[in-house]
């Protein structure tokens, strides 16, 4: 049952990409008048587009996605991978983001986020999420700077597993009408509640510089350099490193979004593994390249595909994964 499920809902996805779907009506041209002397007619006020959001303080996403993941990681990609094992899931995601306060330069709100994934064929390898975000807005051109504060919990098989709490304060300024760039700085609190993870208790730090190139409208540059410092409980479970990333956003044909990005991320770890001997070092690489198209009302389909290369000289995390996800969205 489940696999026709799966199957379903994957012909599901590619026939929305097919079907474009929507039709366009347009509305008959008033009549005039045959006596300039005649009273005119009242006009009827606008009528409000469907698409048009009627409360413009609150976001709602919901989405459902199908993945397939060659090479599935347990819990982080920092822990013990199921070596070379292969499995599909179905992730499902909730947002709500409310910004009721809007005064001057200033907004203020709120944001929940609720993820779950299952896994079809490992069925004690369910994965749920719970998001709070707290932040601030402040604008005044060219400059913006924006106060994010989360707090976040993980669980596994309804257990939680990890906690954590992240401030991570950026700065954006408009160098021109076609540059933007940002400086973030972030503390994350990582909190591991299983027994045999605290060793991965630990503080992550990080500063990122980030620019943005508008070639023209629906087409941009994106990159940035950052560096964090991971300070686990213990020493060899500590890393440092620089991380590099570049993006490219497009138009294509038919109203389809394209996205293509690259990222490289060095990780020397502080400490030799005791039960290794080993001091361990990662050089990660990621490619994704997405496909998105959008249908009104809210509603856009995509399918984006992964490719994850993480060389270590531990042989545990010496790893490649191939990830496709197909999946469709509603925002409001």
């Amino acid at each position: 049952m489940k696999s026709v499920l799966r199957a379903f809902f994957v012909l599901a996805v590619a026939g929305v990409f097919l079907f474009a779907g929507s039709a366009a009506f347009a509305a008959p041209n008033p009549e005039g008048t045959k006596d300039i002397k005649q009273k005119p007619e009242k006009v009827a006020p606008p009528k409000v587009s469907k698409d048009e959001k009627k409360y413009d303080w609150l976001e709602i996403k919901v989405g459902l996605y199908w993945q397939y993941d060659d090479n599935v990681v347990l819990l982080n990609e920092d822990e013990d991978l199921v070596p070379d094992y292969g499995t599909d899931k179905l992730v499902t995601t909730v947002t709500l983001r409310a910004t009721p306060f809007k005064k001057g330069n200033w907004k203020l709100g709120a944001q929940y986020d609720f993820y779950n994934a299952a896994h079809s064929d490992v069925e004690y390898m369910e994965i749920q999420t719970h998001s709070l975000l707290l932040f601030g807005f402040w604008s005044k051109r060219p400059s913006y700077l924006y106060f994010p504060l989360s707090a976040n919990m993980y669980l596994l098989d309804n257990t939680t597993y990890l906690n954590t709490v992240r401030f991570s304060p950026t700065f954006y300024y408009e160098q021109s009408n076609k540059w933007l760039g940002s400086v973030t700085l972030s503390a994350e609190v990582l909190n591991y509640k299983l027994a045999s993870d605290d060793m991965y208790d630990a503080v992550d730090y990080l500063v990122r510089f980030s620019e943005t190139y508008l070639l023209k409208r629906d087409t941009w540059f994106k990159g940035y350099v950052s560096y964090n410092y991971l300070k686990a409980d213990e020493q060899y479970v500590s890393y440092a490193g620089p991380k590099v990333f570049l993006g490219f956003h497009t138009k294509l044909l038919w109203e389809v979004e394209g996205e293509l990005s690259a990222s490289y991320h060095y990780r020397d770890y502080r400490l030799e593994n005791p039960t290794t001997h080993v001091s361990r070092v990662d050089k990660r690489t990621i490619f994704n390249a997405v496909l998105r198209r959008p249908f009104g009302h809210g509603i856009s389909a995509f399918a984006r595909y992964t490719y994850v290369e993480n060389n270590s000289n531990e042989t545990n995390y010496d790893y490649s994964r191939n990830i496709i996800t197909f999946g469709i969205e509603w925002r409001y």
